[in-house]
């Protein structure tokens, strides 16, 4: 399945909840209790057609006195993939664990399932109280989730992913330890190489934006890297043949220097922007939306087993603490480097 084929199960229009904080209503914020009229969601067809449903919560958690509580409204959403979604809407009271003072413990007194299906065909949302029509619209989806076709682009990914720029590949390709017999022809090699791995690296992770892995715009971010690096492979591909009709000869670094290029020539540029900002683990900063979006390789590595105990909220307190050090530094990346593995 090509990268086209894919696309055209992504929507064209983005689903959203809009949520609407109760909290900011004084009459609501004083009641005691909140009702089904208090908690109905808006899915008009205007809003729909935008992509958008409004959602009523409460994000306020003050405990009341004398067994009274703290009043629940919230949802949890489950992307099923390519504009599919699963709504799960509780209302009740919340109060703490008796051992535990940090998470809630909910009293739910009423639980709803809403549906969103998108229509691919129609290009629109779809709001179902009933499982039934969405599991009918869904099944073209789970086809595909299935489908040979999207297990191998999982599958080519992973294989590429964990041999390429490895030890076995850097030492055939003369990438190794010792570069002392390395020619321009290896380069292009390494280069050739990549450009067959760029249809596998641009469909995979549009497969893990349409299935709800990684935002639109950690997506947006992946495939600038790719394209960047897409950029520095056409250069140091057209100066080769431009200056080394004999790509057979040894690389002379030197060369470069004189014509006036840096520390990271054109030649260096491409394995060096491979290692530092797609195989590296780290992230880039948007600063305009205070958000961060993780490289290539830390989508991957970051998401696998480890022999290091690291919970998700250390990881998410390290990762804040890495981005605030990178933007004192006036840096729009930085590194992730995980907890070191205790001594016995």
């Amino acid at each position: 399945m090509d990268l086209k084929t894919l696309e055209q199960y992504k929507p064209h229009i983005p689903f959203q909840v809009i949520e609407k904080d109760l909290n900011r209503d004084p009459i609501l914020r004083r009641k005691t209790f909140f009702d089904e009229n208090d908690a109905k969601i808006e899915h008009n067809a205007d809003l729909l057609s935008n992509g958008n449903i409004i959602i009523p919560i409460f994000k306020e958690k003050i405990i009341r006195p004398i067994g009274f509580k703290a009043k629940l409204l919230d949802y949890v959403i489950e992307n099923m993939g390519c504009g599919f979604y699963i709504i799960t809407y509780k209302r009740g009271k919340a109060t703490t664990k008796s051992n535990d003072l940090q998470h809630a413990h909910e009293e739910i007194d009423k639980k709803i399932t809403i549906y969103i299906a998108y229509d691919h065909k129609g290009k629109k949302y779809k709001f179902f109280e009933k499982k039934n029509k969405f599991l009918q619209m869904y099944k073209e989806i789970e086809e595909l989730k299935y489908s040979n076709d999207v297990q191998n682009i999982i599958n080519n990914f992973i294989d590429w992913i964990q041999t390429f720029w490895k030890t076995e590949f850097k030492v055939k390709h003369n990438f190794g330890m010792n570069t002392s017999n390395q020619t321009y022809q290896n380069h292009l090699d390494v280069i050739e190489e990549l450009e067959k791995s760029i249809p596998t690296l641009e469909s995979y992770h549009l497969l893990l934006n349409l299935f709800g892995d990684i935002t639109d715009e950690s997506l947006k971010k992946i495939n600038e890297t790719i394209n960047a690096l897409k950029e520095r492979m056409d250069k140091a591909k057209n100066i080769i043949n431009e200056h080394f009709p004999n790509p057979n000869v040894l690389v002379d670094h030197t060369y470069f220097t004189d014509l006036g290029y840096g520390a990271v020539n054109p030649i260096l540029a491409v394995s060096r922007y491979l290692e530092d900002k797609i195989l590296e683990r780290g992230y880039f900063i948007d600063r305009e939306n205070d958000t961060i979006h993780p490289t290539i390789g830390e989508l991957f590595i970051g998401n696998q087993f480890s022999n290091v105990y690291e919970s998700v909220r250390s990881k998410k307190e390290r990762i804040i603490e890495l981005k605030d050090k990178a933007i004192t530094s006036n840096k729009d990346f930085f590194i992730y480097t995980p907890p070191e593995k205790k001594q016995k």
